[in-house]
C-alpha cells in the first residue's frame, strides 16, 4: 500500500507538470503515451491505462460515485480515472467524460442523402412539407412500416426527476411530452429509414407506406429533441445541440442510439423515468 501511495503521488505530480507545460494540442497528441492512473476495483495494484482511454467523471454524474456498485459496473467495461485525480486534472489531460465517451463509441446520425445544405435547413424544408396537423398520422405511418398491429398515444402531463440523468443535458426536456407507442420492433432498415433525411431505403419498397423516410421529421413541429426507445436500443436526435452539446463529437452528427443492456449504467440512471410503466415497459 505504501509502494502505491508512493507511486500514485509521483505520477500526480508528473501529470501536473504536463498540464502546466504542454499545450492542449501537445497533450492529445500525447494521448497514447501519456499513462494516467485508473481505478479498478478487482485489483490492490495500482494500474495505468493510456490517457486515449481513460474517461472521468463529469460534475454532472458525481452521483454515481456514491453507489459503489455502480462504480464497480463501470469499472468491468471502462477505464474510470483514479479518484485521486481531481475533476480540474482530468479537464486539463484532455480526458474524456464517460457519458461522452460511450455516446461516441455509438455515435447515431442523421444522413442528408447527398444534400450539402446544413442540417437544420434541411429539417426546416421538410417541416415546410409536413403540417404540424400530420404527426400523428407519420408516427402511425412509420409504426405500419415497421409492422406494427397496435398502437396507443399519450399527452403526458408530467414533469420528470431530472436529477442523476446519464445525459445530464438533457434535464430541460423532461417536462410534458407527446408519447407514441407501437407494439413492433424496429428492424436495422427501419433505423437506418428513420435516421436518412431523404429516406432512399423506402424507395424499392412499394408496401411501405411512409414518404420515403422523411415523415418522422414531423416530429420536430412539437420537440427539438425527439427520442425512442426499440427493443434494446435508446435513441435521440438533437439536431440544434441543445441537450447533447458535449456528447456528440460533430453538429454534422447530431445523435446517438444505445443499446442500454449492454451499458448497465444507463438503466441505472434517471434517464428512462419517461418511458418506465409506459405500456409495460420496464428497462
Amino acid at each position: 500500500a505504501g509502494d502505491n501511495s508512493h507511486c500514485l503521488q509521483l505520477a500526480i505530480s508528473i501529470l501536473k507538470w504536463l498540464c502546466n507545460d504542454f499545450t492542449v494540442t501537445e497533450l492529445l497528441n500525447l494521448h497514447e503515451e501519456i499513462l494516467v492512473p485508473v481505478n479498478d476495483c478487482s485489483v490492490s495494484n495500482l494500474i495505468f491505462k493510456p490517457a486515449s482511454q481513460v474517461a472521468f467523471l463529469d460534475e454532472d454524474l458525481e452521483w454515481i460515485n456514491s453507489d459503489k456498485e455502480i462504480v464497480s459496473d463501470i469499472t468491468e467495461e471502462y477505464y474510470l480515472v483514479h479518484p485521486s485525480i481531481t475533476y480540474d486534472m482530468a479537464c486539463s489531460l484532455q480526458l474524456k467524460p464517460l457519458n461522452t465517451m460511450i455516446a461516441n463509441s455509438e455515435e447515431f446520425t442523421f444522413e442528408q442523402a447527398g444534400q450539402s445544405e446544413p442540417l437544420t435547413t434541411r429539417l426546416n424544408r421538410i417541416l415546410r412539407e409536413y403540417k404540424d396537423t400530420s404527426v400523428i398520422q407519420e408516427l402511425l405511418q412509420n409504426a405500419d412500416d415497421a409492422g406494427a398491429t397496435e398502437v396507443a398515444v399519450y399527452y403526458d402531463a408530467r414533469k420528470h426527476d431530472s436529477n442523476n440523468l446519464f445525459f445530464p443535458g438533457m434535464a430541460n426536456s423532461y417536462g410534458p411530452a407527446l408519447l407514441f407507442y407501437n407494439n413492433a420492433e424496429f428492424s436495422e432498415e427501419d433505423f437506418e429509414n428513420i435516421r436518412k433525411i431523404a429516406g432512399e431505403t423506402k424507395m424499392n419498397k412499394p408496401l411501405k407506406v411512409g414518404k420515403f423516410g422523411v415523415g418522422f421529421c414531423s416530429v420536430y413541429h412539437i420537440t427539438d429533441v425527439p427520442s425512442f426507445v426499440s427493443g434494446e436500443m435508446f435513441a435521440v436526435f438533437d439536431p440544434t445541440l441543445q441537450c447533447l452539446s458535449k456528447e456528440i463529437k460533430s453538429e454534422f452528427n447530431p445523435g446517438i442510439r444505445i443499446n442500454f443492456y449492454k451499458h448497465r449504467l444507463l438503466k441505472k440512471s434517471n434517464q428512462f423515468i419517461p418511458y418506465t410503466g409506459v405500456c409495460g415497459f420496464n428497462p
